[in-house]
């Protein structure tokens, strides 16, 4: 009986507020917590359904529940034990339903035919994990791969060096992204790190300050964002090699390395080159720039539109001829001053 009366109540509840919700825009939708049954048709046909947000208790989902609904988006519980006949029948294409490896709901789904996307992900998938070892927070995103969140040690006077690994137990790593302030003056990290093939994102100040940090950085295709100050005052770094990407390097993102040299060839898909990405650190009164780059040679690719103010300032050693490419529509302030080239500077 007690079931039965939670089973009507959370109907009552959901045919009355559902039209509210759906009019206000609102379409997500989050269930009792107490709700054991969704019964019969409860939201067939219903074209305000975005996401459901299913409670724990929930045991039984009813014959055409769902059926011809615009549902995207929703996680099934492991504590569904009944789905019943066409309960998500006529869902958009574009939907994704998750359910928990194992679970009745994952039997369901194999059984039927569906357009829609079902994912199926371990029951302690969604959570979140700190590995004291490694430094690095792991977010489950899928049945066999996880993206990884590193956040390190800031100002950590023991760490000396760096090592990724492809996967995490049995999960492969498809993504990852070293956070703000991540190694943020890790002065005894004495070898640049090499970066894997799924790196996408290096934050803010993620490797600033880290002044024994010796070696080339050779950075991955997968990479696509380049924030600021990611390696500003890495003053023994030697070398940078790009690949095709990021879109933008940002704002003093190597401002200060003072270690580079040779000839620096940008990102092939670069577009957007952000203020004192390369410049010196500072100029005293007599010019001097002793902790500027020592790169000889730029190459800029094909794409690139914009070249921030003081992107190159102070780079006394930068000689020969500068060709800048066609596509550029902004050379800023200062971009090149104090500069030591004395060839033909290209325009388009």
């Amino acid at each position: 009986m007690r079931s039965l009366i939670r089973t009507l109540i959370a109907v009552i509840i959901l045919c009355l507020g559902l039209p509210a919700a759906a009019g206000a825009g609102a379409a997500v939708l989050e269930l009792p917590d107490n709700l054991e049954v969704i019964e019969t048709e409860a939201f067939y046909g219903d074209t305000g359904l975005a996401e459901v947000k299913f409670p724990d208790t929930l045991r039984e989902i009813g014959d055409r529940a769902f059926m011809n609904s615009s549902l995207q988006k929703a996680e099934i519980p492991s504590s569904v034990q009944v789905i019943g006949e066409d309960a998500f029948a006529g869902l958009p294409d574009s939907a994704v339903l998750t359910v928990s490896k194992g679970s009745a709901a994952e039997t369901y789904f194999s059984s039927v035919e569906h357009a829609f996307t079902v994912k199926v992900i371990r029951e302690e998938d969604n959570r979140n994990y700190w590995d004291e070892y490694d430094f690095r927070w792991y977010t489950i995103s899928g049945s066999d791969k996880i993206e990884v969140w590193i956040f390190g040690l800031k100002e950590d006077s023991t760490l000396t060096g760096l090592k990724f690994n492809s996967s995490y137990y049995d999960w492969e790593i498809e993504k990852m992204v070293i956070k703000d302030h991540a190694f943020q003056n890790c002065t005894r990290l004495t070898e640049a790190p090499v970066f894997p093939d799924y790196l996408t994102e290096i934050r803010e100040s993620a490797f600033e300050g880290c002044t024994q940090m010796r070696g080339e950085l050779v950075f991955p295709d997968s990479l696509q964002v380049l924030e600021q100050s990611a390696f500003r005052g890495c003053t023994s770094l030697t070398g940078v090699r790009f690949s095709s990407g990021p879109e933008t390097i940002g704002y003093h993102a190597f401002q200060g390395c003072s270690g580079l040299s040779g000839t620096l060839v940008l990102p092939s898909g670069l577009k957007n080159l952000q203020g004192e990405a390369f410049a010196c650190n500072s100029t005293d009164e007599s010019g001097d720039s002793g902790d500027a780059p020592g790169f000889t040679s730029v190459v800029f690719p094909e794409g690139l539109e914009e070249i921030g103010y003081s992107a190159f300032e102070g780079c006394r050693t930068l000689t020969g001829s500068l060709s800048i490419p066609d596509s550029v529509e902004t050379i800023s302030s200062r971009a090149f001053m104090n500069c030591g080239y004395n060839g033909t500077l290209q325009l388009g």
